[in-house]
């Protein structure tokens, strides 16, 4: 493995029920790879961190302080509100529309994807705790949520990607939304500028809709530099 080559998204049993492997299995291995870093990115937290600086430490690697969030439009939304609920009730709307209608809505607000960030010095690594504090707190909804409003306010020293198959791009380009992922793609880079990347993978997944190529075309669009990425969820 060329050393230039880094794991920028990994998740290790601190991704709970989804990541294998402790931390100190994901540096030993990639000190053995001769790669001088590696970033861990665990799911809506930042549980792994201290385990895997003392890790790094002890293989003579540098840790990079990462997390894969989750993305809502409004992460301070939780649910229906009783208003809405007494809107649709007194529009005379019969009881079962009335349900259905409840139930998208929730599951429109419980409809989050994925966004990898980095935090790229000691600000950065400020605004991270920032950023995962707010989503524990102020924005959980099922899951510890952020929104653009919040990545905006906290973007100082840390830098995004446009995420994995089910990343804040690829999920509208894999269900045909074009416009909504240029949306999304200008947004972040208006916010990020060169610190917003685009995040491709090997895995094809049975829906891709050649979303790795419109990714690359994106790219393009806003002069956003590619990473490779694994989604490694195992040491070996």
């Amino acid at each position: 493995m060329s050393e230039d080559f880094v794991h920028l998204h990994t998740h290790s049993h601190s991704s709970v029920f989804d990541g294998f492997g402790t931390e100190q299995a994901f540096v030993e291995r990639a000190a053995e790879m001769g790669q001088p870093a590696l970033a861990l990115t665990e799911h809506g937290s930042l549980r792994s961190l201290h385990a895997a600086r003392l890790a790094t430490e002890a293989a003579g690697i540098k840790l990079i302080p990462g997390i894969e969030a989750y993305l809502c439009d409004d992460a301070e939304g939780r649910g229906v509100t009783a208003d809405e609920k007494a809107k649709l009730k007194a529009g005379g709307t019969p009881k079962a529309e009335i349900t259905s209608q409840v139930k998208a809505l929730e599951k429109e607000r419980k409809d989050r994807d994925h966004i990898t960030i980095w935090a790229l010095n000691n600000e950065g690594l400020r605004n991270l705790y920032r950023l995962n504090a707010w989503a524990w707190t102020e924005g959980f909804y099922h899951k510890p949520r952020i929104d653009v409003k919040r990545l905006k306010q906290f973007s100082v020293g840390l830098a995004v990607s446009s995420g994995c198959p089910n990343g804040v791009i690829p999920s509208p380009l894999r269900a045909g939304e074009k416009l909504e992922a240029i949306a999304r793609v200008e947004t972040l880079a208006e916010i990020f500028g060169d610190r917003f990347y685009i995040e491709i993978m090997p895995h094809v997944l049975e829906d891709d809709n050649g979303v790795t190529a419109k990714l690359l075309t994106l790219a393009d669009r806003v002069g956003a530099s590619v990473l490779a990425t694994q989604d490694a969820h195992y040491p070996r």
